[in-house]
Order: C-alpha cells, then structure tokens, then sequence
C-alpha cells in the first residue's frame, strides 16, 4: 500500500472512530456525512490512480552507459565499476545488483550462489546497504571489480558485498570471464548486464559489455 493510500485510510478510520463523541446520531450531522464522503471519494480515487500511474505514468528506465576504471592507492589498486543512470521519469526503488552466475572460459562456475555488488560510495551514502535509490536523470557507479597489483602476484576480485572469503565467490581467475550480472528493484523491474572480463595476470584487466 503506497502512503497516499494509507493516509487517507487512517483519516477515513480516525474519522469513524469519532462517531463515539458525536452527541446525536451521525446521519443527521451535515458537516461529519460531507467529511465521510470526502474521504472515501478520495481513498477511491487514490485506489484506483496508484495502480494507472505505476503502470502507465511512472517509469523507470536504468541504463548502463559504459564501464570506467579508477585508480586509487598508491597507483597499485584499479577499481572497475559500471556507470548506470536511470533515463525514466520516476524513482528506482531499492535498486539491488546481484552476479547471478560466473563463466570461467565456457564452464560455469560450481559452487557460486548469487551475490551483491557494492554500489560506489555505499557507506558514505547509505550504511552500506545493498540496495539504493536512482533518481530520474541520476547516474550512479557500481563496484564490480578490484585489480591489486602486488609483489608476490597480482590478484583480481569481485567487489562482492558477500562471499569475500570464499575463493569461488570472488576471484577471478586467467584468461575470459563471462559475469552474468541482474539489477532488480521495488517495481520488480530487471534488467539483465553480461560483462566480459579478459585479464593475463600481469596488467589491468580488460572489461567489455555485452548486453545492457
């Protein structure tokens, strides 16, 4: 039930709830009937509109525009993210994105039960929560990998809010990766992204998308 609604329904139950003070019965109270009808017309209305307005009116439309890197550190940590900007004209609610499944080469991972990224920023912005809201016109940064370039190798990591102590969930290892990523949100709207990760090892991993 959306707030508007639940508004008007509390109003409509204090309301009705003030018949117990009246002091002659209510159908011969002009001002208290009118304020009855009010209500309900309005609950009515509110009803019927949310449901048009959510489905015809208010959309969402999360785009992904292109993938960055960032270098941060002392020059040895890469952090790869995704640049996603919602194009519709409404909030995306509670916006969550999960890896759904890992492709080492054409072998699916075993042992890989989906996970959620960490949006850029997430403690500074919301505790570190998972999910998020994107504004109409908003552009946000997804984590989706770290490259660290260390002396005893280097090492290449999911930037997984989960899992980051299982080998399996996290790393990435040689040569192409195919991720399987899905945004999902309060409307139940999806949105499917397939990256290609190809990494040797020894430089910064690169990063293409497939579908978006």
């Amino acid at each position: 039930m959306d707030a508007t609604t639940s508004t008007l329904l509390k109003q409509l139950v204090d309301e009705l709830e003030s018949l117990k003070n009246l002091n002659s019965p209510f159908y011969t109270n002009a001002g208290f009937i009118g304020s009855v009808i009010a209500s309900i017309t309005a609950l009515i209305i509110a009803i019927f509109t949310e449901p048009f307005l959510n489905k015809f009116v208010r959309k969402t439309k999360l785009k992904v525009k292109g993938v960055t890197s960032h270098i941060q550190g002392k020059g040895d940590l890469f952090v790869h993210r995704l640049l996603i900007k919602n194009e519709g004209n409404y909030r995306a609610k509670d916006v969550e994105v999960n890896v759904e499944q890992i492709y080492d080469g054409d072998e699916k991972r075993k042992n890989f039960l989906p996970a959620p990224l960490g949006w850029t920023h997430s403690h500074a912005v919301n505790g570190g929560q998972v999910a998020r809201d994107i504004h109409p016109n908003q552009s946000v940064y997804l984590d989706i990998c770290n490259y660290i370039n260390r002396k005893e190798g280097d090492v290449l990591r999911l930037s997984l809010k989960a899992g980051q102590e299982i080998e399996d969930f996290c790393t990435l290892k040689l040569g192409s990766t195919k991720l399987e990523l899905k945004a999902y949100q309060d409307s139940g709207q999806t949105v499917e992204i397939i990256l290609i990760i190809d990494w040797n090892g020894k430089n910064n991993p690169s990063i293409r998308l497939l579908k978006k």
